[in-house]
């Protein structure tokens, strides 16, 4: 029996490479007019800004969860409480 690894795109692959680099901060992902959050750190950042957590799907069977806010209105300096956050730049 063989198994197939989930297939991934070429947006989840860059946002794992920048993830790789700041490991402990929340990685601020700029998609459009939001800036998303993914996996561990879209939890950690729905629970600090009590916003929804819900899931996207990056290729076929892998979905990850994520949250996401407005560019301007939320993004800069709201993760703090004790949190660090990357914006890649």
């Amino acid at each position: 029996m063989t198994t197939t690894k989930p297939k991934t795109t070429p947006l989840r692959r860059q946002y794992l490479d920048i993830k790789q680099q700041q490991p402990d901060a929340i990685l601020l992902f700029r998609l459009g007019d939001f800036y998303e959050m993914f996996d561990e750190d879209a939890e950690r950042a729905a629970a600090v800004l009590q916003i929804v957590l819900t899931s996207r799907e990056f290729g076929k069977g892998n979905r990850v969860s994520m949250c996401g806010v407005p560019c301007p209105e939320h993004a800069p300096g709201r993760p703090g409480r004790g949190h660090s956050h990357q914006r890649p730049g």
